[in-house]
């Protein structure tokens, strides 16, 4: 019995399917996302939409309804105190006369996103009661209302207190809520919410690597059941 082809064969294959696997880590090494991050400071961001109320509202409410002024996307405020619109177009929002307090949300309608937005908490100094709110604790919402970011910035009385929110990954954020501390604080309203890359998610497509590291696995696929295909047994009598 001679099996040396058949060995021959083996040793063939074996190489090949582990300069596969090597092919394929390194491969799997290249499509490793970079690490994402939701950043939320005072430093500015880019934005192209400005977020309008049609009228002044005489009438507190637990929900108010803006729009984006060139998608006409509309965006929700909410506040568990009511809110009034007191002023029609660029958005501010506000508890009264007493200023805002507590916990503010801003959600942008259903289906829909933005990649950036920037908004103002014009501080209310010397005025109690209420109290002067002292910080900002600031959460941002990703696709299915999770919270993908947050941070706790120190407020100026005297300031407008503007605040971004970007991504360094393409995050998709749908809302973001501010809660003002301490907890009976206030700020003089919640102004001129801006939004940037206001649209649709987008389903994400796979990048090069990610089709090599599937076209790699398809060919060790191939390659094994090649080898099962033309496993044979030689016999040679003597």
């Amino acid at each position: 019995m001679n099996c040396n082809n058949g060995v021959l064969k083996m040793k063939t294959t074996k190489n090949a399917l582990l300069a596969l696997a090597a092919f394929g880590a390194l491969a799997a090494a290249t499509t490793t996302p970079a690490a994402a991050a939701v950043i939320i400071n005072f430093d500015g961001v880019t934005t192209n939409q400005n977020v309008l109320f049609s009228e002044s509202t005489g009438v507190a409410s637990p929900n108010l309804v803006a729009f984006t002024n060139q998608t006409t996307t509309a965006v929700t405020f909410s506040n568990i105190l009511g809110l009034f619109a007191n002023a029609s177009g660029q958005s501010s929002a506000t508890t009264g006369d007493d200023g805002l307090f507590g916990i503010t949300s801003v959600m942008i309608a259903s289906g829909s996103i933005f990649t950036t937005a920037s908004f103002g908490l014009p501080g209310i100094p010397g005025n109690p009661p209420p109290a002067e709110a002292t910080s900002v604790f600031v959460e941002a919402f990703g696709l299915g209302g999770t919270v993908i970011g947050s941070n706790t910035l120190s407020l100026d009385g005297n300031g407008e207190n503007r605040i971004g929110i970007s991504g360094t990954a393409g995050e998709l954020f749908t809302g973001f809520r501010v809660s003002l501390l301490p907890v009976n604080g206030g700020v003089n309203a919640l102004t001129q919410v801006r939004l940037g890359g206001v649209g649709s998610p987008v389903a994400a497509v796979p990048e090069p690597a990610a089709w090599m590291l599937m076209l790699i696995g398809m060919a060790g696929v191939g390659f094994s059941m090649r080898r099962k295909d033309k496993q044979t047994l030689r016999v040679r009598y003597a």
